[in-house]
């Protein structure tokens, strides 16, 4: 699984001490290729006229992903 969203806000530590990852609204199921080859995934493209709550944060990402290049 890919997160697709790892910022400073998805990034939780309990009382414990222990780090916690959240937010996976934008994650990405991994699909393994049968041959063993190389795995595979595709993001899709962001539309950045949506509100920004509904938005990965555009800071913590890259701009391949951002253009819909990353595939």
């Amino acid at each position: 699984m890919i997160h697709g969203n790892i910022n400073p806000e998805s990034i939780l530590v309990n009382q414990s001490g222990v780090w916690k990852l959240a937010g996976f609204d934008f994650c990405i199921q991994l699909e393994k290729n049968p041959d063993f080859q190389n795995d595979q995934f595709s993001f899709g493209e962001i539309n950045v006229e949506l509100p920004p709550l509904c938005l990965p944060h555009l800071n913590y990402i890259t701009p391949e992903r951002i253009f819909g290049k990353f595939k």
